[in-house]
């Protein structure tokens, strides 16, 4: 596949470096070498991957629970597992012996975990913190909006370096970013608002009228973290799709930009920026698949990205133009590679299962 048509889908992540020997596909992801007679596409790959990143042990275990009672990315998995059946029913395999079939909400929020948990150890940035983190009910959305969000830099063009976490004296942002073109650094903060009934967090869903993003106490805690570098606060969201949807009546993008502006009044009037400081820009992100019904693909196309730039900036960009990078990889979010690439191939995207 060609460098120019790779990176205009996928981002600035490393080609996929795959295989065949001895009736084998092996591919290397970082600096571990997988291999199975069974994968026939990408898709194939990234399916046993996750399994053994999280390990078999954890997955019986969950599985072995009320349904109530286990972790997003199981329910998740079995969605999958019941989309896949249904596609063989209803459809006959290609001359690769491959079904194609769209992905409803569910099996595609579980495919982007396993992509992102690919494209972090790929570049040498997936920590066994974070893999600990996930599998976790209770710390699993914080942990997989930080997934997201370093993928998403990464396919930006950005290096990933991990502040200490077990420095607790100060404060600080998840992570530094580094330009790999331009050198820049940037002081990354991902923050992803809980629900009621959504992603484990107990209680009964929001109900649609009245529906506010309320993300004033997130921006708060993210503006206090000190740093001497420009600082990009991203924030989940986490709204339906009925919200989120650009056919919405919902002036959710009107209330970002009041919550910001009176994030920075306050700070400003309590001088604690002296403290903390102001955001270069916050960037509100929301991917509603998690909200999708089995079966049903519809959804699964309202994501976004909605950048607000802070009207006093701290430590503003050198090159502003890197914002129009990330906003470029959020939007990539949803391109997986379908099959192994082959020299001079046309990419395909969206998912096969």
């Amino acid at each position: 596949m060609r460098v120019e048509h790779w990176e205009r889908t996928y981002g600035q992540v490393r080609p996929i470096v795959h295989g065949d020997f001895q009736e084998h596909k092996f591919v290397a992801v970082g600096s571990t070498l997988y291999w199975s007679k069974d994968w026939k596409s990408f898709i194939d790959f990234l399916l046993n991957y996750i399994k053994r990143l999280l390990g078999g042990e954890w997955g019986n275990g969950e599985l072995a629970k009320p349904p109530a009672e286990r972790h997003p990315i199981i329910h998740w998995y079995a969605s999958l597992c019941r989309m896949q059946e249904r596609t063989r029913e209803k459809s006959a395999p290609d001359a690769n012996g491959l079904y194609t079939s769209e992905l409803d909400g569910p099996s595609r929020a579980y495919l982007l975990v396993a992509y992102d948990l690919y494209v972090l150890r790929h570049h040498g940035a997936l920590q066994e913190r974070l893999i600990a983190r996930l599998k976790q009910r209770d710390q699993f959305q914080g942990a997989r909006y930080e997934l997201t969000v370093t993928a998403a830099m990464i396919r930006a063009g950005f290096d990933i370096d991990f502040e200490d976490e077990t420095d607790t004296s100060t404060r600080h942002p998840e992570f530094r970013a580094t330009h790999l073109v331009t050198g820049e650094v940037i002081a990354v903060e991902a923050k992803s608002r809980h629900r009621p009934g959504v992603l484990a967090f107990p209680g009964d869903q929001t109900p649609l009228a009245g529906f506010r993003v309320g993300i004033y106490s997130l921006l708060h805690d993210a503006l206090t973290k000190p740093t001497t570098l420009p600082y990009l606060v991203f924030v989940d969201a986490n709204m339906p799709h009925e919200v989120a949807s650009p056919l919405s009546t919902v002036p959710w993008q009107d209330e970002v930009m009041r919550t910001v502006a009176a994030v920075e009044e306050r700070l400003a009037s309590e001088q604690l920026v002296y403290a903390g400081t102001i955001a270069t820009a916050v960037i509100v992100t929301n991917d509603p698949d998690h909200y999708g019904r089995e079966g049903d693909w519809r959804i699964s196309r309202g994501q976004l990205g909605f950048c607000v730039g802070s009207n006093r900036p701290r430590h503003p960009l050198s090159n502003p133009r890197l914002l129009d990078e990330i906003e470029t990889a959020i939007k990539q979010r949803h391109n997986i590679p379908s099959e192994f690439p082959e020299d001079d191939a046309t990419p395909v995207t969206g998912g096969r299962a």
